[in-house]
C-alpha cells in the first residue's frame, strides 16, 4: 500500500510539471513570436509603406497596455511556477517521509491535501489569460492606428520646418524640388 501511495505522489509531481510546461507553451507564441509575426506581416503586406504617429494617444495607450500585459504575464508565470515547484517540493518531502514509515495508517490526508491551492492556481491562470486578452486587444488597437500609404500617394510639404497640410502627387513633388522654392518637401 505504501508503494502505491509513493507512486501516486510521484505521478502528481509529474502532472504538476507537465501542466506548468503546457502553460509555458501556451503563452510562448504570444510572448516571443506573436509581436514579430504581426510586425513582419505589416511590413510585408504594406511593402514597408506605413507610418506610426508616436504622439497619438490611442497608440501610446495600446503600447502601455501591451507592456503591462507583458510584465503581468511574466509575473503571473513566475507565481504559477513558484506555486508548482513549492507543491512538488512538498510532495518530494512527503515521499521521503513516507518511505521511512512502515504503515499507511499513520498518514493523515490533510498532510498532503491543499484545497486552497487549486483556487490560487485557478486565479493565476485566469489573470494570465486576461493579460493575453489585453495584449491581443492592445496590439489590435496599435495596428488600427497605423497609417498605410502606397509609394505613389505623394508627399507632405513643410514650410520653415512646420507641416503644411498639402499632399502633392509625386510628379508635382519633383517639379517643386526642381523649381528651387524655399519650401521643403519630404516624402511620406
Amino acid at each position: 500500500m505504501m508503494e502505491k501511495l509513493i507512486e501516486h505522489l510521484s505521478k502528481e509531481i509529474q502532472t504538476v510539471t507537465e501542466t506548468t510546461m503546457t502553460f509555458r507553451t501556451r503563452i510562448a507564441f504570444f510572448v516571443w513570436i506573436g509581436p514579430f509575426l504581426i510586425l513582419s506581416s505589416i511590413v510585408v503586406g504594406t511593402k514597408g509603406f506605413f507610418r506610426v504617429d508616436l504622439h497619438d494617444f490611442w497608440f501610446q495607450l495600446a503600447m502601455a497596455a501591451f507592456f503591462i500585459s507583458y510584465v503581468g504575464l511574466g509575473f503571473l508565470g513566475w507565481l504559477i511556477e513558484h506555486g508548482a515547484w513549492m507543491r512538488c517540493d512538498l510532495l518530494r518531502q512527503k515521499i521521503i517521509e513516507y518511505a521511512k514509515l512502515e504503515s499507511v495508517n499513520s498518514i493523515k490526508p490533510e498532510a498532503i491535501l491543499h484545497p486552497g491551492m487549486t483556487k490560487n492556481v485557478g486565479y493565476g491562470y485566469l489573470c494570465a489569460f486576461m493579460c493575453l486578452l489585453i495584449g491581443f486587444l492592445s496590439v489590435a488597437l496599435a495596428v488600427s492606428r497605423l497609417e498605410f500609404k502606397s509609394p505613389g500617394d505623394g508627399v507632405i510639404a513643410t514650410t520653415n520646418g512646420k507641416p503644411v497640410s498639402v499632399i502633392l502627387p509625386l510628379k508635382d513633388y519633383e517639379e517643386l524640388l526642381a523649381s528651387g522654392t524655399k519650401t521643403q518637401a519630404h516624402r511620406r
